[in-house]
């Protein structure tokens, strides 16, 4: 039986003493009789995407709530979630690794800021931004670890805020 005949619902098959539609036979090089799609949470992903990685994406929050003390585990996390993007794309999840991602560069950019001003004697401003950063970037990684708990994508992983 061609590909031909496969494909043409009108078409039968003889070869078998009977006659039988050939688009209700199997054939072992018909890749369409593919496993069903398979719905979120249901144990797998669904064909041609990536499941993601949640765990990764928990790991990165915790490496940001250790990076407010030690900052090296903020830039691992970074690392991870910059990795592990490409995996996610197209999941709930690749909308953490975005925020994440945000979040540390935002983050730098206020520290450098902090430390600017600190440098040019503008010590208040200093300050004031480094506290700043310190209640934003709690708020932020607590309200990405929270979403991740419950399964939930960020809702807009571009924003400045939370």
């Amino acid at each position: 039986m061609t590909g031909e005949n496969r494909d043409n619902p009108d078409q039968f098959s003889h070869s078998e003493g009977g006659s039988v539609p050939a688009t209700k036979r199997t054939h072992p090089d018909d890749i369409r009789a593919a496993k069903p799609n398979r719905e979120p949470g249901s144990g797998g992903p669904r064909p041609g995407q990536s499941r993601g990685n949640p765990s990764m994406a928990r790991a990165v929050y915790i490496l940001f709530f250790v990076g407010i003390i030690f900052n090296f585990a903020a830039l691992v996390g970074f690392v991870l979630a910059l990795s592990f993007r490409k995996e996610a794309q197209g999941t709930w999840i690749a909308t953490h690794f975005q925020f994440q991602i945000r979040t540390f560069w935002i983050g730098l950019g206020m520290i450098l800021g902090a430390f600017l001003a600190l440098a040019y004697g503008v010590n208040s401003l200093g300050l004031m931004t480094m506290f700043v950063w310190l209640i934003w970037a709690l708020t932020r990684t607590f309200k990405g670890w929270k979403l991740l708990s419950v399964g939930k994508p960020i809702p807009d992983p571009e924003t400045l805020w939370w």
